[in-house]
């Protein structure tokens, strides 16, 4: 991918319909569709009709541990007859996201059936022409893939399952947040370093848009957050910049909306990214 920046969306609820009108709002022609652990519109459907209605590139995520590969490979080849053939793989949560321990007893069970490097391979040999038994294919598929990554991971058995991604054809990376930008270059150093070919691939640094509000899987937030607390937009300006200086070059702007409730901070996090990539042009 050659895009600057892309955004990932807030997952959606049926009846959202505000949601999918900041999605016209947002200066950025790629959109992450995700999915997570709990009932949502299917990301595919929604990759589509953002597609068409707002004529928005998406790539649509595949969590590896929510279905079994024959499913993965169906969803791909069902979205690949609406010409939609980029996909964001991970492995998603094992855990419930659901906070009631009553309503964690009652959800689904993660099916977990093979690692995102063996779905990987899979695609790799869809575009090839055969599916995960070896049938052959009516047509190859033209799929693209990228894989998540921890920036702040760098033990060796890390950096070679990263390398190990890139190998089965992995066209770019996407980045948990960070706020220290030595996390970036520590990564990228090392992995160097570790290998004969040194990272070429895009690594989308991700930047959460609802800051200063927590969030667990954050890396080094808590270093930096009362600088959002006192000037939002100066905050992230000052580490866009700083980032910038230290090589980055793809971003990855997450919006989050408070569980399809917080429509006013919604709105403010889409004002926000988008000053982020106006400056930056």
């Amino acid at each position: 991918m050659k895009e600057k920046f892309v955004v990932t969306i807030p997952v959606y609820k049926s009846g959202n319909t505000k949601l999918l009108n900041y999605v016209s709002e947002i200066n950025c022609n790629t959109l992450i569709v995700p999915q997570i652990s709990s009932v949502r519109t299917d990301p595919s459907s929604l990759a589509y009709h953002i597609n068409q209605k707002y004529n928005k590139s998406v790539i649509i995520t595949i969590n590896t541990i929510d279905t079994n590969l024959r499913f993965i490979q169906s969803r791909i080849l069902g979205a690949e007859l609406f010409k939609l053939n980029n996909f964001l793989i991970t492995k998603g949560d094992a855990k419930s996201l659901q906070k009631s321990p009553i309503k964690q007893t009652k959800d689904s069970k993660a099916v977990f059936e093979h690692t995102t490097s063996y779905v990987m391979n899979s695609i790799k040999q869809m575009n090839k022409g055969y599916d995960f038994i070896g049938n052959k294919l009516d047509t190859n598929t033209e799929c693209i893939f990228g894989s998540t990554i921890e920036i702040n991971q760098t033990d060796k058995k890390y950096l070679n399952l990263i390398n190990k991604k890139i190998k089965l054809g992995s066209s770019y990376l996407v980045s948990n947040p960070i706020y220290d930008v030595k996390m970036y270059k520590n990564f990228v150093t090392k992995f160097n370093k570790s290998f004969s070919k040194k990272l070429s691939i895009p690594i989308y640094v991700s930047i959460r848009m609802n800051l200063p509000h927590d969030s667990f899987f954050d890396q080094n937030y808590h270093t930096y957050k009362n600088n959002f607390q006192s000037n939002k937009l100066n905050a992230y300006i000052k580490l866009l910049t700083s980032l910038n200086k230290a090589g980055v070059k793809n971003y990855n702007l997450i919006l989050f909306d408070n569980n399809n409730a917080d429509k006013k901070t919604l709105k403010e996090q889409v004002l926000m990214a988008n000053k982020l990539i106006s400056f930056s042009k």
